[in-house]
C-alpha cells in the first residue's frame, strides 16, 4: 500500500505487473496516480484506469487525475490479464 505523505498521489511502475500492485486514497480528496512502465515484459503496454484505456510508452508517465469515490476499484492491462486493486475510503 502507498501513500505519500498526506498527498493523494501515487506512482505505479509497470515491470511485467504493477508495484504497488494495491493502495489506498482518500475520498473526496483531488488524487494523481501515475504509471511508469520501465520494461517490455508481459502485456502491460496499456492500462484501463477508471474506464479509461492509455498506452503506457517505455519510460514515460502518464497521470490520472481524479477526485476518488469511496469504495474498492481495480485497474487492469489492456488484455485484462495483470491486475491491481485501490480503496478509497
Amino acid at each position: 500500500m502507498s501513500l505519500f505523505g498526506n498527498s493523494n498521489e501515487v506512482v505505479i511502475n509497470v515491470d511485467g505487473g504493477y508495484a504497488p500492485s494495491s493502495f489506498k486514497l482518500k475520498a473526496g480528496k483531488p488524487a494523481k496516480v501515475t504509471f511508469k512502465r520501465t520494461s517490455d515484459k508481459g502485456c502491460t503496454q496499456q492500462v484501463i484506469f477508471n474506464g479509461e484505456t492509455r498506452d503506457l510508452p517505455l519510460n514515460t508517465p502518464v497521470s490520472f487525475e481524479f477526485v476518488p469515490e469511496a469504495g474498492e476499484h481495480q485497474f487492469t492491462c489492456g488484455m485484462q490479464m495483470v491486475k491491481g486493486s485501490y480503496t478509497v475510503k
